[in-house]
């Protein structure tokens, strides 16, 4: 049970930090030039 409830929140944290890396990489990039 255990198990079947910290996979999907695995998932949802890896998603989460992927899209959160995306929209800030373009404002550091323009920021940076």
């Amino acid at each position: 049970m255990l198990s079947v409830i910290s996979y999907p929140l695995f998932v949802v944290t890896v998603i989460l930090s992927l899209v959160l890396s995306i929209s800030w990489f373009p404002v550091g990039w323009f920021e940076f030039r």
